[in-house]
């Protein structure tokens, strides 16, 4: 996810903020999966904690990252002729980037922008 930023950079594309961004035109399942399951995180959080179930983030974590990975190999995010499209793909994005290094530094674990 932040290559997919630092390319948008490149190619001089704003990074929206959620506010100044309609998220209307994300209807494909696999967007709406998505932020399903990003809905989930607060509760997944909420639970584990209370049931001392620590096992339930990280199998969060990778069902989100699966989901994430899916629609990355069947989507383009970046679409210069749809620059609302782009938009909210992108604060989709920052959604899932932001759920997971929180989800990751819940369990300690470092969510480094490049390897």
């Amino acid at each position: 996810i932040a290559s997919l930023f630092k390319t948008a950079r490149e190619q001089g594309v704003t990074i929206p903020s959620v506010s100044e961004t309609s998220l209307t035109s994300l209807g494909l399942p696999e967007e709406l999966a998505l932020i399903k399951k990003l809905a989930e995180y607060p509760e997944i959080i909420s639970e584990s904690a209370r049931a001392l179930e620590p096992h339930r983030v990280p199998y969060y974590l990778q069902e989100l990252a699966a989901l994430l990975h899916s629609y990355y190999y069947k989507h383009r995010i970046l679409q210069a002729d749809a620059p609302e499209l782009t938009s909210a793909r992108l604060v989709l994005m920052r959604a899932v980037q932001t759920v997971l290094r929180n989800g990751l530094a819940v369990l300690g674990v470092s969510a480094p922008e490049a390897m």
